[in-house]
């Protein structure tokens, strides 16, 4: 390594996905200098996936820049409703329509995953502030702030492989998701590894439409409980629909054959893997055809891990802290890894803006902190216990829930839905339920 720079800044963002860009934009409405550091060297093409925006991340879209949520929206798609299909073997197949997640006044639409973070590089006046191939190496508190070294993929052009960058910031962002490096030096903890194993593509929606996957409004969820198998279609808005596929691998044995699988097929491998665990499932012969017609490249394969809850999200001096699937990855099921994201930018934004208008920052902003994890840690320990019960591994159920009759466990997901898209109203709980109440969500 040799060469580098040296920089000061306002605020330093570890990680430029959805999370890390989320909260520069939110900074940058407030006049807060922010810098957004990613390893990786280029804007992704694509990134195979999709996802969805309700209430709560709307609000909070709103909340980081006014017309957000619109301008995402359209380059979306508007749900207006959900399909839910059980299957169990030798019972009759049960549909459910609509879904208690979505009611006539709420708001919700479909993006796929590049175009929201389009949007969010787009929302950026400065797109200079977003230092490409740069690795986070270590970080160390310095007088009234915090100095991070990151380590710089440099062109050949220069003679050097890397060089390096010291950044010297008043707060340091860990926004690097669920491997997050600022985690790894602050915690020292690993992702848990959730035993499941999800494909994932972006497909024409014309392909989709032909196969009768769903409806352009519709998002369609597939079960098989007995297999914990799932599957989510949609379509995702600028004529592009996202296809789902999800099963367990409780040995392991999946994921040791795919080093093999992939050095000799490449890319292919993961579409030949999908293929293989539905072929023998007669009743999805149309998503078997839509996936064969998936281009490799923009298929992803991903084991599902999500992070445990941590009872603090800063170091000790205030001046480094987690945000998004750094601090709270979960499992993807609800659908709220986004959205919750959202909000954290919004309300970190919010404190900042205040600290830094502050007549003493040093100290302002360590009690910003201190303020954003009172305000989040608890809410997002909740929705972290939620979605991994949707894993449905016996591990993971809370004994509270298999005292319940079917009638209450289905009032208590309506009344998390009710209550996480009340944000950024009843933050910490909601006194009108019977299960998310303030006392109830600070007590997990």
């Amino acid at each position: 390594m040799g060469g580098g720079m040296v920089m000061e800044v306002d605020v330093a963002i570890v990680g430029g996905g959805m999370a890390g860009l989320a909260l520069a934009v939110a900074l940058q409405e407030r006049g807060i200098q922010a810098h957004v550091f990613e390893k990786a060297p280029a804007k992704r093409k694509h990134f195979g996936t999709g996802m969805s925006i309700g209430q709560n991340g709307i609000r909070a879209l709103e909340g980081i820049k006014p017309g957000l949520s619109e301008k995402m929206e359209s380059l979306g798609q508007r749900t207006r409703q959900f399909t839910t299909t059980i299957r169990q073997p030798g019972e009759p197949e049960i549909k459910i329509s609509p879904s208690s997640q979505l009611v006539a006044s709420e708001r919700m639409f479909t993006i796929t995953w590049k175009s929201a973070c389009d949007s969010l590089l787009d929302s950026l006046i400065d797109s200079d502030k977003v230092h490409r191939r740069h690795t986070l190496i270590d970080y160390k508190p310095v007088e009234d702030g915090v100095e991070a070294l990151f380590e710089v993929q440099v062109d050949e052009a220069s003679g050097l492989s890397t060089a390096e960058t010291k950044v010297t910031a008043k707060l340091l962002v860990g926004a690097d998701g669920v491997w997050s490096r600022v985690r790894e030096l602050m915690v020292g903890d690993e992702p848990r590894n959730l035993n499941l194993v999800t494909w994932l593509g972006i497909v024409p929606t014309d392909i989709a439409r032909s196969m009768q996957l769903h409806q352009d409004d519709e998002i369609s969820f597939i079960s098989y409980p007995s297999k914990r198998t799932g599957i989510i279609t949609c379509h995702c808005g600028s004529g592009q629909s996202l296809w789902h596929f999800r099963i367990p691998d409780e040995s392991g044995e999946l994921m040791k054959s795919f080093t093999s699988d992939f050095h000799d097929h490449g890319q292919e491998a993961r579409k030949m893997r999908v293929l293989k665990r539905i072929e023998a499932m007669k009743e999805l012969q149309n998503m078997k055809t839509v996936i064969e017609r998936t281009e490799s490249s923009v298929i992803r394969e991903d084991r599902n891990f999500d992070r445990l809850p941590l009872s603090s999200w800063s170091d000790p001096s205030g001046h480094v802290v987690l945000l998004g699937d750094a601090a709270h990855g979960m499992y993807p099921g609800p659908g709220m890894g986004a959205r919750v994201a959202f909000e954290d930018a919004h309300q970190l934004a919010l404190l900042l803006h205040e600290a830094f208008s502050s007549p003493t920052p040093a100290t302002a902003v360590p009690a910003a902190i201190k303020r954003y994890e009172h305000l989040r840690i608890p809410r997002c320990t909740a929705l972290q216990g939620f979605a991994a019960e949707l894993t449905t591994w016996p591990a993971m159920i809370p004994e509270l829930l298999q005292s319940l009759s079917p009638e209450q466990k289905a009032q208590r997901v309506e009344e998390f839905f009710r209550w996480i898209n009340k944000y950024p109203a009843a933050m910490a709980g909601d006194p009108d339920s019977s299960f998310w109440k303030p006392e109830q969500v600070t007590g997990m």
